[in-house]
């Protein structure tokens, strides 16, 4: 009995990987039995980025709910929204409903861009914004990188 509670004791301890030890291989079993190495540098580094991955989903989700109120209260000027990838950032593309140039649109959208990019909620996502007068779908579809579109719809 004692060592069946000295397993169970170990087995519930972390096991712990020091950066001082990177070069150090760690071996896994997984439930089906397959044995994989990698070594404790590799872990960590895997570990940093699936922590960055967490946040950047949880930031990305704040962000859509805020672009997407954003354009709901300019519904009335805003024809269409898309956020996609250009150039390794995430593109916020607003089509506008009028073919004419809206001083006070851009300046919102500045605006918008600004606090994004200055609030620390958002500082694992890298955006920029972008708007285009009413035109045709193949214009601004150029500005696009599928498969990585979200379209914003009314």
């Amino acid at each position: 009995m004692a060592a069946y509670e000295q397993m169970n004791d170990i087995s519930t301890e972390p096991v712990r990987l020091k950066w001082s030890e990177k070069e150090r291989t760690v071996l896994f079993e997984t439930a089906d039995k397959d044995l994989f190495t990698m070594k404790v540098k590799e872990v960590i580094q895997a570990c940093n980025i699936h922590l960055q991955s967490n946040e950047f989903e949880s930031q990305f989700n704040d962000l859509k709910n805020i672009l997407g109120s954003w354009i709901h209260e300019r519904k009335d000027k805003i024809a269409k929204a898309f956020v996609t990838i250009r150039d390794t950032r995430i593109l916020f593309l607003a089509i506008t409903k009028d073919v004419e140039y809206d001083s006070e649109l851009e300046d919102e959208l500045t605006n918008l861009d600004w606090v994004i990019s200055h609030t620390q909620l958002f500082s694992a996502i890298p955006l920029s914004v972008q708007s285009l007068p009413r035109c045709d779908s193949d214009i601004y579809e150029a500005f696009l990188s599928p498969p990585t579109i979200l379209e914003y719809t009314g």
